[in-house]
């Protein structure tokens, strides 16, 4: 959209979304190889989702607190 200015993530092969509620990265979305540790066993795979993730909104909900 012409004139939109909004913040954005990138979608590349590493991008995932982690769904495992025992990690500590939880209801984000990352690049793994970005992290210490990988420490999920469930991710959604942003990259090879054709359509599905094509265009996306993060909404801060459900977002951990340090």
């Amino acid at each position: 959209m012409k004139g939109l200015n909004i913040n954005y993530l990138e979608i590349t092969a590493m991008r995932e979304c982690i769904d495992d509620v025992k990690s500590e990265y939880y209801n984000q979305v990352i690049n793994n190889n970005e992290v210490d540790k990988i420490d999920w066993q469930s991710i959604r795979k942003m990259y090879f989702a054709d359509i599905y993730y094509e265009q996306g909104v993060i909404v801060d909900q459900n977002i951990k607190s340090n």
